[in-house]
């Protein structure tokens, strides 16, 4: 292979990570705005009330409409609060890779090629400027934490309402987010008396 090729075959790794990243996101954003929206009943209506708002709006109304609709113990609240600061993080990082700056397929005199690089301009803040060399790999990596993050919304705002009553597992009656989650180590892991072994598109 050529260095030339081979510099293509590592940028379009490069683009194809940065692309799954994104649609991972959207679809971890599509579960927090569709709980958002069965909450309001009106499903024409909520789609306008919900439909040009931004991620961090989206999760403000997905966790404040958890926390109305079901207080829970506090353990669930717990679980909620480790769910909520994982999406925060999601959420931050993904602004940070749409609104910084990219670099694909730099390479020196040698024909050394460098990893994907990140780097975001924030001007007034504590630290201005913040890099990242993101290989494709690592990316990937980022992509899974999302799918799981999206898994964990979807159960947590299923069972944060107690809207769950199908006898699962032989839990009957409403399922509790303690029953889906357990804390460990200050994270909230699916490792509960119920497990939902299905996937969540």
């Amino acid at each position: 292979m050529t260095g030339s090729s081979n510099d293509r075959t590592q940028s379009d790794e490069a683009y194809r990570a940065i692309g799954r990243y994104v649609y991972c996101f959207s679809r971890l954003i599509y579960w927090m705005r569709s709980e958002c929206e069965n909450a309001v009943g009106n499903q024409h209506l909520a789609q306008i009330l919900c439909g040009d708002m931004a991620a961090d709006q989206i999760q403000r109304a997905f966790f404040g409409i958890c926390n109305e609709r079901y207080t829970g113990t506090e353990e669930d609240k717990r679980i909620g609060k480790a769910i909520r600061k994982k999406v925060i993080a999601a959420i931050e990082f993904r602004n940070s890779l749409s609104h910084g700056d990219w670099l694909v397929g730099v390479h020196d005199g040698d024909g050394t090629t460098y990893p994907p690089e990140l780097s975001r301009v924030r001007p007034g803040s504590s630290t201005q400027w913040t890099g990242w060399q993101l290989t494709p790999d690592e990316l990937d990596e980022k992509s899974d934490e999302l799918e799981s993050l999206r898994h964990d919304v979807h159960y947590y705002g299923s069972t944060a309402g107690g809207i769950l009553s199908t006898p699962w597992e032989g839990v009957r009656g409403a399922i509790t987010p303690s029953d889906v989650f357990v804390m460990r180590d200050g994270v909230a892991v699916r490792d509960g008396k119920v497990k939902f072994d299905g996937y969540v598109s």
